[in-house]
């Protein structure tokens, strides 16, 4: 038991380092208060064990709407300084890992709010592999936008057509999909073998694209800054890819 205390009280604290690197005070100092007290845990007793962890927890809860405005404006930053003359190399070591990791925890959060496909799709981006991944499905008819498109062009077989994906935001319909397909394109083409479609999403980041809302909680809003994370596949640590989602219509 107490080396499972140690472990998960290292996880917290690399956690709260992190999160200090990109400018989330707030949730730092707790999740550092919630280590020390796992730590300390060995020497307490239960009951002010648990006390102190609840604390810690609600805390955590409470103090996430105010954390998205500091995660925004400290990525924000880090983005400043990769466009900067010194580009991506200007990162230090401590703030390449740490936005590689909160890159990792964006999938761990696609899953959470239950945008699997988005997660995984995310998930691939940090292993090397093909510059091209296919995909088999159509859980995107789920979307109108796409879904309209594709009956239109199947009822009226139209030889050939192509249709540019963009959302307002990213859960304007279903979150899912936007989230994966916002900024690609969508076609249709019918012949001897039948209709089918594809979806297609260039998963990647854009150094242009600065003000990406991925999270909105009644007026707190988490935006990301794209081109830090784009000095990440500069850097060879992320892996830029089209993806293909094919299914027949």
């Amino acid at each position: 038991m107490t080396i499972i205390k140690l472990l998960i009280s290292s996880l917290i604290l690399f956690n709260a380092i992190t999160l200090g690197v990109l400018g989330i005070y707030y949730l730092s100092f707790v999740f550092i208060f919630l280590s020390i007290i796992i730590l300390t845990s060995l020497f307490i007793s239960v009951k002010y064990f648990k006390t102190f962890l609840f604390l810690s927890l609600l805390v955590s809860i409470l103090l996430v709407p105010f954390s998205l405005t500091q995660a925004t404006n400290g990525i924000r930053k880090l983005g400043d300084k990769v466009l900067s003359p010194q580009g991506p190399k200007s990162l230090t070591y401590l703030e390449r890992g740490s936005l590689y990791y909160a890159s990792l925890g964006m999938s761990v959060g696609g899953l959470i709010v239950g945008a699997k496909n988005t997660a995984y799709a995310n998930f691939l981006l940090h292993i090397p592999g093909p510059k091209e991944r296919i995909w088999y499905g159509d859980y995107v008819m789920k979307s109108k936008k796409i879904s309209n498109f594709v009956n239109k062009h199947s009822k009226a077989k139209t030889p050939y057509a192509k249709m540019e994906l963009w959302w307002k935001s990213y859960c304007e319909e279903v979150c899912d999909i936007a989230l994966t397909f916002n900024g690609g394109e969508l076609i249709v083409t019918n012949d001897d073998k039948g209709c089918k479609a594809r979806a297609v999403s260039f998963v990647r980041y854009g150094k242009q694209y600065r003000n990406s809302t991925i999270l909105n909680l009644r007026g707190f809003r988490l935006r990301i800054d794209q081109a830090t994370f784009w000095a990440l596949q500069e850097l060879n640590m992320l892996h830029p890819y089209d993806l293909y989602l094919d299914w027949d219509c």
